[in-house]
């Protein structure tokens, strides 16, 4: 439960795994509850974690300190053996990030290693594999995408009443205004 309890998985994740995984019902205030006392150091003390500790086996103990690394839901479930998905860019990223650490690792001991140039070879061959990689398309949609049989557009000339013809003035050239007087 310290393993689900230190995930950044929500609450009804976590009843929903433990329905899974356990066979147990719990409910998601019930998993928030332990959440805070996980977290309170008044309710939980030094001496309350030697405790637990104590009473746990060495399995339960490794799934508690794996809690404490904050994984995902999706590394909860594989850390149990439980079912999960994975997309390629996921593990393409995961194994990116983790052949560079192990690089830097490998690099910064006082005698590097042919492990280095390894992982670094390996990190390399995942940023490229990522970087080339077409992500899936997403399930197409009813909206059509060409809107040309949808509506058309005729263009007409109108013969509406402009305010010249309600004045009387249509066809009717006005005088011209010179003086011509004999």
């Amino acid at each position: 439960m310290g393993l689900f309890l230190f995930s950044k998985a929500t609450p009804s994740e976590i009843a929903e795994a433990v329905r899974e995984h356990f066979d147990m019902e719990v409910e998601p205030s019930t998993v928030e509850l332990y959440r805070s006392v996980f977290w309170d150091g008044a309710s939980m003390t030094r001496s309350s974690w030697e405790q637990l500790l104590a009473g746990m086996d060495r399995e339960e103990r490794h799934y508690l300190a794996m809690g404490l690394e904050s994984p995902t839901m999706d590394g909860v479930r594989c850390v149990l053996g439980m079912k999960y998905a994975l997309e390629p860019d996921a593990v393409l990223r995961r194994l990116m990030v983790t052949s560079i650490e192990q690089y830097d690792l490998a690099i910064k001991q006082p005698i590097p290693s042919s492990d280095a140039l390894r992982w670094g070879e390996m990190a390399k061959s995942a940023a490229v594999a990522l970087a080339q990689h077409i992500p899936k398309k997403a399930a197409e949609s009813g909206i059509p995408t060409d809107f040309g049989g949808l509506f058309t557009v005729q263009i007409s000339k109108s013969n509406h009443i402009s305010l010249t013809d309600l004045q009387g003035q249509i066809g009717t050239p006005e005088p011209s205004k010179t003086s011509e007087e004999p």
